[in-house]
């Protein structure tokens, strides 16, 4: 009864799975427009343009407070318990830099390090930071 909500490590789990979930819905998208594989679809650039801004809102959630969140969930609110309270919410680009520079670098950052997203964030976007982690 007197546990808080988005916090625990089953919710820690699965929002490392639905980030990946989302990084993966964005690649099908990706191969659809560039195959033109998308035939049975009306629109497959739309198709993109929406996981795009789904996975972008995802990670920009986590730095939201509760009552401004998109999607909020509990693996939102575990990312954002853990990590993303520290700082503003990103604008989509630059959410978007972010999530470009990590999966290039590093296949399946989303999945196994999420915290790699926050890391990079500050460094790149300092100007977010709400406060400093106490080591």
């Amino acid at each position: 009864a007197g546990k808080a909500r988005g916090g625990g490590r089953a919710d820690l789990e699965l929002a490392r799975l639905s980030a990946y979930r989302l990084r993966l819905s964005v690649e099908h998208a990706k191969e659809l427009v560039e195959h033109g594989e998308g035939r049975w679809q009306e629109n497959p650039q739309h198709a993109l343009e929406v996981a795009l801004a789904e996975r972008q809102e995802f990670w920009a959630d986590t730095c939201s407070e509760a009552d401004k969140m998109h999607l909020v969930s509990p693996q939102v609110a575990a990312l954002h318990k853990q990590h993303g309270c520290r700082f503003a919410v990103p604008t989509a680009e630059q959410v978007q830099a972010i999530l470009d520079s990590l999966d290039l670098a590093i296949p399946v950052w989303d999945r196994d390090h999420p915290e790699l997203f926050y890391q990079t964030l500050e460094l790149n976007f300092p100007e977010l930071l709400r406060y400093h982690r106490l080591p």
